[in-house]
């Protein structure tokens, strides 16, 4: 049986660095992308979270209450 270190070492060493390529946003479905893309502004310009929602970790309000929010 392999150790967790040779497991992952095994893992990295068979792992290959793809090729990109540049490709018309219509034939992009089902890919992913090499770069980040940031948007120069938020659209929409407020906060909705009636649409976009919120997370929260349960342990960050295991010990939220009336007097302590």
């Amino acid at each position: 049986m392999l150790s967790v270190p040779e497991a992952r070492q095994n893992l990295l060493n068979s792992l290959q660095i793809l090729e990109s390529e540049e490709i018309p946003i219509h034939q992009a479905t089902g890919r992913v992308l090499r770069e980040t893309v940031r948007a120069p502004f938020d659209l929409p310009p407020f906060s909705n979270s009636s649409m976009d929602g919120f997370a929260i970790r349960a342990e960050d309000i295991a010990h939220a209450g009336e007097q302590n929010p």
